[in-house]
């Protein structure tokens, strides 16, 4: 099992670096490999990071019925493990909306943050890291969106590096003017594991009364509306 996980890993990764990888069919047919490998090797240490590579793959192509299956899969069989609680936290995650949700935490600055305090203001929590430049396109809709509510808006970045000076460095001045947590152990945090956050950007928009109105990868139109609409 030890031996064939990582074969079928490697492969993947070395198809991928062709120059004429069709990536969509070696995507498809990577999980089609993970598949067969749980069904092999279902007790094997490795088939936890299969399914939850199926999970992170049906979750970011909108497949949340399949996301969760694998997840719940994971959590059940193999819950003392990382990968077990952080499925679980992934459930938690793909059932945020409608449910109050605060985060608190020390920041980059060495200062402390508590959205429970932004009560009355709605609240943008984005989970990122230095390397995602997608996270940092994002950041530019987030200062356009706090330009627009100046006085009905709080955003909250969540950083997964593992070096607090990695992220700082990182971000121009002026980027990102809002409170960064930082909590150290990058997706091994407890911030981290506690939503199954396994890729970046994880996005997250909070109503006045602390309640999830949405959630997702990107800063995207649908969560754009809707902020418009609570505002």
């Amino acid at each position: 099992a030890y031996v064939a996980y990582r074969v079928l890993t490697t492969e993947y990764q070395v198809k991928s670096l062709s120059e004429n990888a069709n990536y969509a069919k070696l995507q498809s047919d990577h999980m089609d490999n993970l598949v067969a490998y749980v069904s092999q090797y279902e007790d094997s240490p490795d088939a936890a990071d299969a399914m939850i590579q199926l999970a992170l793959n049906n979750e970011l192509s909108a497949n949340l019925k399949d996301a969760r299956e694998w997840y719940g899969k994971v959590a059940s069989k193999f819950p003392d493990t990382i990968e077990g609680k952080k499925s679980a936290g992934a459930i938690a995650r793909l059932s945020l909306d409608g449910r109050s949700f605060a985060l608190a935490g020390k920041t980059l600055d060495g200062k402390t943050v508590d959205t429970k305090k932004f009560a009355g203001s709605a609240v943008i929590v984005q989970y990122w890291a230095s390397w995602c430049e997608p996270c940092k396109a994002d950041m530019e809709k987030l200062r356009t969106e706090l330009a627009r509510y100046p006085s009905d808006l709080q955003v909250v970045g969540v950083n997964l590096d593992g070096d607090p000076q990695t992220a700082m460095s990182s971000l121009k001045p002026g980027a990102a003017p809002w409170p960064q947590i930082h909590e150290g152990n990058g997706f091994d945090s407890d911030l981290a594991v506690g939503l199954g956050v396994l890729s970046v950007p994880v996005t997250i928009l909070i109503d006045q009364d602390g309640r999830v109105v949405h959630s997702g990868s990107h800063y995207s139109v649908e969560m754009e509306k809707k902020l418009g609409g609570i505002l």
